[in-house]
């Protein structure tokens, strides 16, 4: 999990600093905003960040910088596909082994978590 963590939190700053560099060169950005979205962006998502609080703070980044959706909308369009996935597998197996009761709890829990990521 720690790799996929480093990977994640290197791509959303990755992908930031290309967002970044694009507007301005276009000027469509200012050099103090581009510096307050930089600080934001690593000062939300130190390197001792854990998974679960990178993708708690992945959907906020672009509440106080709207621009950042550019970054934040994919990840987070992959992120409930892998969840969605992994939800309809662990309901399925279930659902397999006729354990209906515990199949509707994990169908309610997903449903709860997608509710949240909403």
């Amino acid at each position: 999990m720690e790799d996929q963590t480093k990977q994640l939190r290197e791509k959303v700053q990755s992908d930031v600093v290309a967002l970044i560099t694009a507007r301005l060169k276009a000027g469509e950005m200012s050099q103090e905003r581009a510096q307050k979205i930089a600080a934001m962006v690593l000062e939300k998502m130190p390197e001792t960040v854990s998974y679960s609080e990178l993708m708690r703070i992945v959907p906020k980044l672009d509440d106080e910088f709207g621009e950042l959706a550019e970054v934040v909308v994919p990840i987070m369009i992959e992120y409930e596909k892998k969840l969605h996935q992994a939800i309809e597998g662990r309901v399925l197996k279930l659902v397999r082994e006729q354990k209906f009761k515990e199949a509707m709890i994990e169908a309610r829990k997903g449903i709860e978590l997608e509710k949240k990521l909403s």
